[in-house]
């Protein structure tokens, strides 16, 4: 259910739709970011409120020619979905990220 379920990642001025495997690669300008991933309740998919279960933000601090690539999970407690998301830096990233 939850590959199925649309996420909507946002970085800087962008808002960007996700499913399941899904990938996108999004251009910003340098300096400071805020990263978050957000969606509705799995069971209620159909819901307006896109911004139910969300993902800690992360603060990013982007300088000139910087490259950072992200995988997000479902957040979960032992095998359950926790109407959350975790954002994790892929190793090949230049950058640390700083979680807030």
């Amino acid at each position: 259910m939850i590959n199925g379920l649309k996420s909507w990642i946002e970085v800087g001025n962008y808002r960007l739709p996700l499913i399941g495997d899904e990938a996108a690669c999004v251009f910003v300008d340098s300096g400071d970011l805020e990263l978050v991933v957000t969606s509705t309740l799995p069971t209620e998919q159909d819901s307006p409120n896109e911004k139910t279960c969300k993902s800690p933000t992360v603060k990013l601090h982007l300088g000139a020619n910087d490259t950072r690539a992200f995988f997000v999970y479902p957040g979960t407690k032992e095998s359950e979905y926790t109407c959350a998301w975790r954002i994790v830096q892929a190793p090949a990233s230049n950058k640390p990220l700083r979680p807030h």
